[in-house]
């Protein structure tokens, strides 16, 4: 192969939020999200990961011609288990992605509203507030404001933008906590810059400038916060970190195929070659696992999983770490215990390069749960 090709597939709704009269109702009923991906450098790698996962199926008596994470995980744990051995075994880079949709919510808000990164460092420093203050939005902030952060991205106008920011100082001012101090601080910044801006000419767009970048679907609808568009763009940017850190070929990605959000993604990337972002990022812990920007030969393409056995694979890894991470939000230990040693490995084993495995875009109060969990100590959170 000229090129290594990156398979890609996911699981979980890919939809932006749906807004009704009780709040983000897909969110609630989907709250998670998982992206996967296998990169396989040479050919001849990959042909040994197709025979091996023939001979898997036949070892487990799988006579359906497409493989489904759904039935596997829940009656072939073994399948599972030896997949990722062999992946490991034939040093297979795979990448997945797990994010709890209304915490990836959070961080749009803190970094478009309070802490934007043309205003504040992206360094290891800054990123830890970031993060923090997701965890207490996540548990604490009212949900009317992720709905009003969500119709005016959807429907972005002045009016919109100045109400939020109008409501989010009023909601911060008089709360007793520094944090709250600092929240008032950071969002009223946010309202004296724009101000600023709206003065020196830049009506009535201004605005603009303090909202995550909008896509358009394929009616033209705008279309924003997009889990999987998030997702995405992290994924291939390890994948191309892993790539310029041990001097490979460029790679060519592979995705399932997508019948809604195919130009929107393919949108995605040729932002990535052009993006800016690598230089934000280049002293924090992001930037370390992570190079944003791709070449400009990058190539996506979307397949048909049926005919593809490595998105079949990408597939159930994905399938897998959806479920794991359900099982374990419903404290379901009794499905969840039969995958311990592969999420150990995940979290504990050292790796042959820092961008490789999980990457969790959740809470880091779930995290330490899920520290306790695989370290076998009694649930003192839950």
């Amino acid at each position: 192969m000229e090129n290594m090709k990156l398979y890609i597939d996911e699981s979980g709704n890919t939809g932006q939020p749906v807004i009704d009269g009780v709040g983000l109702t897909n969110y609630k009923e989907q709250p998670f999200f998982a992206l996967g991906g296998i990169l396989i450098e040479t050919e001849e790698r990959e042909n040994q990961l197709i025979d091996f996962v023939d001979r898997l199926k036949a070892k487990n008596k799988i006579q359906a011609p497409e493989l489904k994470s759904k039935s596997i995980y829940e009656r072939k744990p073994d399948f599972i288990i030896e997949l990722f051995e062999e992946l490991k075994r034939l040093d297979i880079p795979f990448f997945l992605e797990v994010m709890d949709k209304k915490y990836y919510l959070a961080t749009q808000l803190i970094n478009t509203l309070f802490l934007p990164s043309n205003r504040f460092l992206m360094d290891k420093e800054s990123i830890l507030i970031r993060n923090g203050l997701a965890d207490l939005f996540y548990r604490n902030l009212p949900e009317k404001f992720y709905v009003e952060f969500c119709e005016l991205c959807f429907h972005p106008s002045r009016e919109r933008f100045e109400n939020l920011l109008s409501a989010l100082c009023e909601y911060f001012k008089p709360l007793p906590t520094e944090v709250d101090e600092i929240n008032y601080t950071s969002v009223k910044l946010t309202w004296d810059d724009y101000l600023d801006d709206y003065d020196n000419g830049n009506y009535p767009n201004a605005y603009l400038n303090y909202l995550p970048p909008p896509d358009l679907d394929k009616k033209g609808k705008i279309v924003s916060i997009l889990p999987n568009t998030h997702a995405f763009s992290y994924l291939v940017a390890r994948c191309e970190r892993l790539r310029v850190d041990e001097g490979l070929p460029p790679f060519t990605i592979i995705h399932d195929e997508q019948k809604h959000f195919d130009e929107i993604i393919k949108s995605t990337l040729d932002l990535m070659k052009s993006t800016k972002t690598d230089e934000l990022l280049k002293d924090s812990p992001v930037g370390a696992k992570a190079i944003f920007k791709i070449p400009d030969t990058a190539v996506l393409t979307f397949e048909d999983s049926k005919g593809m056995k490595i998105i079949q694979v990408a597939d159930i890894i994905t399938g897998f770490i959806m479920r794991a991470w359900n099982d374990f939000h419903r404290k379901e230990f009794g499905s969840l215990d039969r995958y311990k040693s592969i999420l150990r490995s995940f979290i504990f084993d050292n790796v042959t390069h820092k961008s490789h495995g999980i990457n969790l875009l959740i809470p880091q109060t779930d995290y330490e749960l899920l520290l306790e969990y695989l370290r076998n100590v009694q649930y003192r959170l839950w």
